[in-house]
Formats: C-alpha cells, structure tokens, sequence
C-alpha cells in the first residue's frame, strides 16, 4: 500500500460518473458489515505477535468481527517446489511469528474475528520486478491459492487442527490487491495479465472451499477502463464480487466512486455482483488541528470519523449491494516507518490499544448496524430517497447578519466535511456550500428582492439531512421549522409580491393629488370569512387581500348587535386563524406561516332599513414593514429626467391619497420609488401614473 498513489480523488473526477441506470434488488448486508484492515500490525513488525492480543480485543469488543490481512505466498512457501514437483507449506512459523499464519489465524478465531485473506506478495524464487508475479508462476500461485483455502476454509483441515476455536472461516478471497494500481500486478496497469492469471486461482479456491468467493482486486485509479477490460475477457462468471477501494478525500466522493462502479456494471450485463469495500481511509494530521480539506492536506481524528461513519452507514442502508465495509487500518505505526503518511492512518491508538475518535466513531456504526439494520437510501438506482430514510445530521446555526447564517454540520457528533449547507428563499432561490472540514460554512442571501426570512439546512444529497431551520432576516434567532427526516417545508412566504398601483386624481393648480395603494400579497391573495351575528352565520365572502370591501347582511341590526368576521387557519395558504367583532369599529390579528401579520378590521357602516353593511378590510401587515417610504417624481412629458417632488410615506393594506407640490398637464409621468431596505426586508419598488385627460380636468 503506498499514500502516494492514493493521493485523494480530486473532486473533479466526480463529474465523469455515469448515466443513471437501474440497480438491480440485492439482499441487505449481514451483521459483520464493518471490517477493519490489520496489514500492518502484521508484516511490519513494529508490533510484536506476542503483543496482537490487545488490539485485536479491541476490535472484537467494538464490535467489529472481520480483519482484512495478507495472506503472503511468501510467508507459506518460501522455498520453490523440489525437482518432482512436491512443495512443501509452511503454514506454522515458530521462527518466524509474524509469518506464522496458523498465528494469525489462531489469534483472530479466538475473538470470534473472520479472516479476509488478501492472497499475494510472491516468494522471491517467483517474482518478477518489482511487486509483480512472473507469468511462469502463475500456476504455482493457484495451488498456493487453493491450499490456504483447503487449510483455513470452510472445510479447512486448520479447524479440524484446533478444535477449541470458534470456527469462522474466511467467506471471500481477495486476488492481489489492487491489480490495476501500476505498482501491484505486473507493475503497470495489465488486465490481460491479470485474467490469465485469475481462472486457474478462481478454480483452485472453489475446489478447495466451495462457499468462499473469489474477489477481484480493484483500486480507485482508473478502475472504470480496467473493469471494461477484464469483462471483456471473461470476469463475468469467474469472479464471485469486486473488491473495491475507492479513496476520496470525504464521504460524497467514495460514495460516488462506489456509484460509479455499480452502474458500470449495470452497463456490462451483470447488475446483481456484489461490491465489497474491503479498503478505504485516510490519513490525519498527527498533531495540531489538522487541515481544512482533505483533499488538499491531513485534517482531525475527528473529521476522519465522521467520513467514514456516515460513508458505512450510508453504503450499509443503499441500493448499490454493497457487503462490507472495511477501514484501513487497525493499528498504524504513528511514524514515517510506512511509506507517505500511512503511519496515521490507525483508529486504534498505538500506545494502549484505544480507540481515537474514528475508532469509536466505527465501533458504534458496527454496534448500530447489528442493532438494526435497515434499508432505504437511494445511491444506484434513479430516484430519490425518502425523507424518512435519511441519516440524521447535526446543525449548529449562528444568525450573525441578516441575510447570512453559519454553521456547523456533525455526523454522530463529529465534524463532517463536503456536506452541504442549503439556503433556500420563498422566491425560489437557492445557495449551496460544501462545508470544511470543520463542518463549518456560511451561506448568505443571494441577489436578488430582499425577504423576511429564510430555510437552511444541511444535506449530503439522498444520504443525510438536518432539522431545517427558519431564520428571520430581522432580528432573532433560527428556529426549527422540520425535523431531518420530514418533508422539507416550503420556504415561508414572507418576500411577498408587493403592489403598488398609483392613479392621478387631480393635476389642475399649483397642486396635484396621487391614490396609491399598496400591498404585500402573499400566496393567499383572496381570504374567505363568515360574518356571524348572535352566533348565527349570515353570510359567506370573500375579501381581496389588502383591500376594504362592504358587504350587506340580510338583516337589520340592533344596538347591542356585534358584528364577527372570522377565518379558520389554513395551513395551506399559511393564514392563520382570525377573528374581529365590532359594532361600529374591530380588528384582530395574528401570525401567519407567510411570515406577515395578518390583520382584519370590521366597521359597521349602515344599520338602518332592512339591511346592515359591514365594511371589512383585511392585509398581511409585514412586521417591520407596515409602512413604506418613497420618493414621489415628476418626469414631464418628453423629458430625459425625473425631478423630485417630495418623499411620501404609505401604509401597506389600504389606499392612500396625497398631493404633489407640481402642476402637472396631460403626459407628465408621476414616478413611486422605493429603494430596497435589507434590513427591513422589502425589495425595490417603482412604478408610474401617466397624467390622463380626465385628470387634467379634474379640480385640484
């Protein structure tokens, strides 16, 4: 394994992924989804056999009952088959310990922990340069193949040997590892090498276990043209699943790595293979906080742990048939012993066999997942997840300007890097941020007509979401508005459409008279109401929103007579419940999901005869907002410019009638403007009244 050519995926790669494609129904993944790698521990050295057992306890009390190691050619056969073919297997080395894979497979057995033996590294009487298996060795490599599967296999004479051990023989096999990484196979990318190879050691493990499965060996790099070309030359059917390693610097990137491939083999015509990720992780910054990306350095043990536990959860739960879950690696040496910085890659500390903040964070992942396993995410298949089968995400959220909020984005309490905060407006806009990874981002109002509020959330898309939060652009804070798994709310509609319809009444004298009225319409444009008297309702209307309508009543009313104009909430349009009752004058209000004040007023206007009138009014009164300042203009016919008459202030929900200090003649053009108020959250208003001929005859 070499940190050098696993440098992360840029994020780049993730727009070269395939079309969308049907993924096929797969069974869920067992109980031992969660793996761990222990390569190092074992063929470097820098812990001795006599000091696994710890590690290893740790391991299986977090929960964690499958270990990815080497099972080296080298280690068993060290010496070349005698003149007459007899090879000799060393499979116990009392020498040599850590070469011993009977030890090995002692240790692990004891802790009820199953073996995934990576079946590689070729003695030195056949190796070609390099890490590379000379092709004359081939066959020799398919019998050693075949009897470390006869040894420790489901019927393994090792089980037999050792009848006190719990048996947990191995159930895949992995083949090299990474036989497309340029340094592994034949020290170039060689598909055609590895398919002459991949048959006769297929066959020989099969023979000797017929329930273990052959794994194809497939690292990130360049995998899609590699996988091509070993199906067209006869994968499908030899092999039993790919073992995939898709290193990414955060948890979207490996799963749309692991995306990527499903559909690729979608695309050859086998759907239903299984993938196993039977290595991933990342390295972490050995001291100090760690880095912002990880694409771009080391970050924290604690932005690591939220990676790879949302990633296992998340494959865990998805359609993409994926059965394990394996973590590089157990223990690392904490030192430049391993080549770049794979030193840190370890979730268990080195001094005392603990667990860092990843290690805990995957033992309660494993420990969920035998807990209850479920099903739901949608990642391979065309469609959406359901809100309900999201993983849950933290938010914290700050709201230190009005139209920006910050945030913090968790994973099971850790930091969890590339999700997304997600801005959303009653107008439709939308802004996204790819959190650091500290999970920190900020999001802010784009351009665009300033609103009352706004929704943010965070979302790793069809994988996780937080509770939504509604943030006021005035002052106060965010609230909860929808849990992580609802149905996202739609955004309030507090950014009303505001209306201004302005009409010149009189231009004649020294001054002239303007009616503007102005409104904020929210989606409820027109409310209904019933108007009632003594508890009896006597007639159903409907009153425009923002305007003062008179309405008869089919009866005559007595002094003491109250008059009551009531709405019941409606969640749809977001008017709440209102009630006003009067005998010459009444109003109510109440708050609104729209984000406004809604207001009714009732006046009695008539009472004589045989019929009453009441006169209602009712308006969604923005708070902050109940009256507007413009500035009124004159721009006279056939002029270039406006000129500035005076500044006029309106209520919203009602015509209003003032004057001018111009004289205007037929064509002038009578000019509102508002600017727009961030603060106040009202957007920019502007419109014209042209001088009509009625007007000019009118007495100012």
């Amino acid at each position: 394994m070499s940190f050098v050519r696993r440098a992360f995926v840029a994020l780049l790669t993730l727009a070269a992924a395939s079309c969308g494609a049907a993924a096929p129904a797969h069974a869920m993944p067992g109980p031992d989804f969660f793996g761990l790698n222990a390569q190092p521990m074992v063929k470097l050295g820098f812990i001795p056999p006599e000091r696994w057992g710890p590690y290893l306890d740790a391991m299986a009390q977090g929960g964690i009952r499958v270990a990815r190691v080497d099972a080296a050619w080298a280690f068993a056969e060290p010496s070349a088959p005698a003149a007459d073919g007899t090879r000799t297997y060393r499979w116990d080395r009392p020498d040599v310990p850590r070469a011993s894979l009977d030890l090995l497979a002692r240790e692990l057995a004891a802790r009820g922990i199953r073996m995934l033996p990576v079946l590689a590294t070729p003695p030195g009487w056949a190796a070609g340069s390099g890490t590379r298996l000379a092709p004359d060795f081939y066959d020799d490599f398919a019998a050693f193949a075949g009897a470390f599967a006869a040894r420790y296999g489901s019927r393994g004479a090792f089980w037999a040997e050792n009848p006190g051990l719990p048996v947990v023989p191995p159930s895949d096999y992995e083949i090299w590892t990474e036989a497309n990484s340029a340094n592994m196979w034949t020290g170039r990318s060689d598909p055609a090498a590895y398919m002459a190879a991949l048959p006769g050691i297929a066959t020989a493990v099969k023979a000797a276990d017929p329930s273990g499965r052959v794994l194809a060996s497939v690292g990130w790099q360049g995998f899609e043209g590699f996988v091509r070309d070993i199906y067209a030359r006869g994968a499908k059917g030899v092999i039993d699943g790919i073992g995939f390693h898709p290193y990414a610097p955060h948890a979207p990137a490996i799963l749309e790595l692991t995306v990527r491939l499903r559909r690729l083999l979608v695309a050859l015509g086998d759907p239903g293979l299984p993938i196993e990720l039977t290595e991933t992780g990342q390295p972490v910054a050995p001291t100090g906080p760690g880095g912002t990306r990880a694409g771009s350095g080391l970050v924290s043990d604690a932005a690591r742990a939220a990676t790879q536990s949302l990633t296992g959860d998340a494959l865990a739960r998805s359609d993409c048939n994926v059965g394990t879950f394996q973590v590089y690696t157990l223990v690392a040496s904490e030192s430049r012993l391993e080549p770049g910085a794979e030193g840190y890659m370890g979730v268990l500390r080195l001094a005392d066999a603990t667990p860092n903040a990843t290690g805990a964070a995957l033992f309660a992942a494993a420990q969920r997942w035998r807990a209850r396993p479920r099903s739901g995410l949608v990642l391979c298949a065309d469609g959406a997840t359901p809100p309900g089968s999201l993983l849950g995400l933290g938010l914290t959220l700050e709201h230190p300007k009005p139209t920006c909020a910050t945030g913090v984005v968790t994973y099971e309490g850790n930091p969890i890097e590339a999700a997304k905060l997600v801005l959303r407006t009653a107008d439709g806009r939308e802004v996204k941020f790819e959190v650091d990874a500290f999970g920190k981002g900020e999001v802010c109002i784009p351009d665009g007509p300033p609103i009352w509020s706004f929704d943010v959330r965070a979302e790793v898309d069809d994988v996780a979401a937080s509770p939504t939060y509604r943030c006021p652009v005035l002052e106060g804070p965010c609230v909860v508005v929808a849990q992580a798994t609802d149905v996202t709310p739609d955004p309030p509609g507090a950014g009303c459409r505001w209306q201004l319809t302005p009409k010149v009444l009189g231009a004649r004298g020294a001054r002239a008279k303007v009616r503007a009225a102005l409104s904020c319409s929210p989606k409820a444009s027109r409310v209904p109401f019933s108007i009632s008297v003594r508890g009896k309702t006597l007639r159903r209307v409907t009153v425009p929103q923002g305007t003062m309508r008179t309405f008869a009543l089919p009866r005559r009313l007595g002094r003491t007579d109250r008059v009551s104009v009531s709405h019941p909430a409606n969640p749809e349009t977001g008017v709440p419940a209102l009630t006003a009752t009067a005998r010459t004058t009444g109003g109510a209000t109440g708050d609104g999901a729209e984000g406004c004040e809604w207001k009714v007023e009732t006046r009695v206007v008539r009472r004589a005869g045989k019929r009453s009138q009441v006169r209602i009014r009712v308006a969604c009164i923005p708070p902050g907002a109940r009256t507007l300042t413009f500035t009124a203009s004159v721009r006279r016919k056939g002029a270039s410019r406006a000129s500035r008459v005076r500044a006029v202030t309106l209520d919203t929900g009602r015509e209003q009638t003032f004057s001018l200090r111009a004289r205007l003649r037929r064509g002038d053009r009578v000019e509102l403007l508002h600017e727009a108020d961030t603060r106040r959250g009202t957007p920019r208003i502007f419109t014209r009244a042209t001088v009509s001929l009625a007007a000019t005859r009118r007495t100012g």
